[in-house]
């Protein structure tokens, strides 16, 4: 696709980094997931040179760091961010489900659908689609940081990581013997306080609602996952068609989808930004906050609240 420079100014202070989307080149490799849905390409070569220079995540202090590692590295010579993902458990993942749910879903629907490697895959296989669709009209800008296509670690790459950082942990079980970690290529973006100007704000809630727009929901709207004003981190995100939201209650999937909108909220008033700036929809009370839709394990507890908002009852799924 085209390179598009972002038509706004960096969300950051700093401008030292430059936006733009992948360009065009011909992948030699398989689109993943290969469940039904958007799907994600290749990193332009499939071997790179790798220099894994400095571990951006606190690994036990964060949702991401249960997913994998994220570096910032040289890459063929050129700086990017690497997230590392680790194994996937699908026995783990369908514990979280009513038998009545996975009897909806096959196996290859909800690993494509909730692998953290495969639900990132799926999500900028959507944006890409946006960009796509978005040739010859007016340019969008970035609405989250760029993603340059997957890789795979080596054997010699992965014993490196144990003795340059420690890491060891991949969650690797028997049926990974034999499998190489997955990884997603990403533009590095410093990390560095979110703009506090209203203006910024603005464009972040409107990438947010972009999101939603073209079916990708991040459930993960917190500031440890934006750079630069734009979201990095799609990890557990649902992008249409999901089938976790097809077994859902009618009554719970809605909230599930824009939970996201209440998260930003809360995120703007614990950074202390002073803005009238308001992502959820007073008529919705349920996901007027975070706290308004509590999500536990799908198969457990979900706390709905009153239209007051201070009363909460449990819902079982």
């Amino acid at each position: 696709m085209p390179q598009r420079k972002r038509r706004r100014k960096s969300l950051n202070t700093s401008s030292k980094w430059q936006s733009a989307v992948p360009s065009p080149s011909v992948y030699h490799g398989e689109l993943l997931p290969s469940c039904a849905g958007p799907k994600f390409h290749p990193f332009r070569t499939s071997n790179p040179e790798i220099q894994f220079q400095t571990l951006l995540n606190e690994p036990n202090l964060s949702d991401t760091g249960g997913q994998g590692y994220v570096f910032k590295a040289l890459v063929d010579s050129e700086p990017f961010a690497i997230k590392l993902f680790k194994f996937f458990d699908i026995e783990e993942e369908k514990a979280r489900f009513a038998d009545s749910q996975k009897a909806k879903m096959t196996d290859e629907e909800l690993e494509g659908n909730t692998d953290p490697f495969f639900a990132e895959c799926r999500a900028y296989g959507r944006i890409e689609e946006f960009y796509e669709n978005c040739q010859g009209k007016k340019n969008p800008g970035l609405i989250a940081a760029p993603c340059y296509g997957y890789l795979y670690i080596s054997e010699e790459q992965e014993m490196d990581l144990g003795r340059q950082f420690g890491i060891l942990d991949w969650n690797r079980l028997d049926t990974h013997a034999n499998t190489r970690i997955r990884a997603l290529v990403k533009q590095f973006i410093p990390d560095e306080p979110i703009n506090r100007k209203v203006k910024s704000v603005k464009r972040m809630l409107s990438d947010l609602k972009t999101l939603h727009r073209i079916g990708v929901y991040p459930r993960d709207t917190f500031a440890r996952n934006y750079r630069g004003g734009l979201m990095v981190d799609f990890g557990i995100a649902l992008t249409e068609p999901s089938c976790v939201l097809r077994v859902l209650p009618e009554w719970m999937r809605e909230p599930e989808k824009y939970k996201d909108l209440g998260a930003f909220d809360d995120m703007i008033r614990e950074l202390g930004i002073k803005t009238a700036v308001r992502a959820a929809r007073p008529e919705n009370p349920q996901i007027h906050t975070r706290g308004d839709y509590v999500r536990g394990e799908l198969r457990e507890e979900f706390v709905e609240l009153d239209r007051s908002g201070k009363n909460a009852k449990p819902a079982l799924v």
